[in-house]
């Protein structure tokens, strides 16, 4: 009856707590559901745009283009000097070229302080083909490779969860759809790829350096020059 351009809008319109019980029959259950709605805050591009921050990108990779396949996570987040994240987040259907050339041009465009893959998946899939190619543009990615550390995926992403409890994470308005649908359903959802890749943040991410020491010190001095001008009054 709909269109996918006409779908979207409507999930747009609704928001994605309304969209998995109206229109995907996955009604999120508030009690059991780990992530609560009332957690998400929310900050426009152009307000992160003009904030400083260190930027650092993750991602959970399933090299494969057929649907019935996992997705690959990919998690931007620019971090503030309040330590607080902002994070922008997609799935994408994706093979191991265009994963590369993905990773060149949005490190061009956003300048990553580091780019995380999970250990395994660098290994076996990506490294080969992205060191021959960084050879080849004399570009040299920030890669790190994320350990799971032997810790179960659910554990990881719960992770993550002091954090919004904390409300120290802000979503980019229009860029974290899928991000919440997956929170929202966690633990009973059938795709977690997107907040894996969030929570692999919690390895990588930290606020830009010497901001937090910087404003330390500026508070510092300012009382020393207000205890001063107490004592010659």
């Amino acid at each position: 009856r709909y269109s996918l351009e006409q779908l979207l809008k409507i999930k747009a319109a609704v928001g994605t707590r309304e969209w998995l019980c109206l229109y995907q029959q996955t009604p999120v259950d508030d009690i059991n559901s780990e992530f609560k709605k009332g957690w998400f805050k929310y900050r426009t591009r152009a307000e992160v745009e003009h904030l400083q921050t260190d930027r650092y990108l993750t991602i959970d990779t399933a090299i494969s283009e057929h649907d019935e396949d996992d997705y690959t996570g990919w998690v931007e987040n620019y971090v503030d000097n309040r330590n607080n994240w902002n994070i922008a987040a997609r799935r994408l259907r994706i093979n191991t070229g265009q994963l590369i050339n993905l990773l060149f041009a949005e490190h061009e465009a956003k300048r990553f302080a580091r780019i995380g893959i999970e250990k395994t998946i660098l290994l076996q899939a990506i490294k080969p083909f992205l060191d021959e190619e960084q050879r080849k543009r004399n570009v040299f990615l920030p890669i790190v490779e994320l350990l799971h550390g032997g810790r179960a995926k659910h554990t990881r992403i719960r992770g993550v969860i002091p954090r919004y409890e904390q409300g120290s994470v802000y979503h980019i308005q229009g860029e974290t759809a899928e991000l919440e649908e997956e929170q929202l359903k966690f633990p009973a959802g059938k795709h977690d790829d997107v907040i894996d890749a969030e929570a692999y943040q919690l390895q990588l991410a930290a606020p830009p350096t010497g901001d937090l020491d910087k404003e330390m010190s500026f508070k510092i001095l300012q009382n020393q020059k207000s205890k001063t001008s107490f004592r010659t009054m």
